[in-house]
């Protein structure tokens, strides 16, 4: 199983306030790391379906195109975050020595830090020339958006960070 972990910070403060998985047969995993709330996670299996899981619960929700199946870059989900002092009320701490797979995002980057998404993309490698496409810059402007990607997940994981107060809006319209 591949583990990817999302961590907040302004360099004195850390946390985990997204986490990615893939298990062995293919389905993908990923949920809010909120302290002291039980396990609540999204499932997106290689069929196409997707879960929401709370405790024991299960809720069926949607169906997306199947994993096998992404032919392009596939955006299946996106996160807005709070300012750095709001995470610590809500987040785990990281405090994890293992440093494979963090994907930093740092409020220093960022003129202001209180919005700040994190847009979770799929993509097969031979289809990784399309992150020159338009699709990201039409998002965000150069300055304010870093892209990292994951080669342990399968297809890769991209993750587009980007400040929604830069938003290009010129290049929308």
């Amino acid at each position: 199983m591949s583990l990817v972990n999302i961590v907040y910070t302004n360099g004195t403060k850390y946390y985990k306030v997204y986490w990615v998985s893939q298990s062995n047969d293919g389905d993908i995993y990923h949920g809010l790391a909120w302290k002291g709330q039980q396990d609540f996670h999204y499932s997106y299996h290689k069929s196409g379906k997707i879960h929401l899981k709370q405790g024991k619960k299960t809720l069926p929700m949607y169906e997306l195109i199947p994993i096998s199946k992404i032919k392009d870059i596939h955006n299946f989900f996106n996160i807005n975050i709070g300012d750095i002092e709001w995470a610590g009320k809500y987040y785990k701490p990281f405090t994890s020595k293992k440093q494979k797979n963090v994907v930093w995002v740092d409020t220093r980057l960022f003129p202001n830090d209180i919005q700040i998404q994190v847009e979770l993309y799929l993509v097969k490698p031979e289809c990784i020339s399309g992150l020159s496409n338009q699709q990201f810059r039409k998002k965000c402007k150069d300055d304010y958006r870093l892209i990292q990607i994951v080669q342990d997940i399968n297809p890769w994981l991209i993750v587009h960070i980007r400040n929604l107060k830069y938003l290009d809006v010129k290049s929308q319209s």
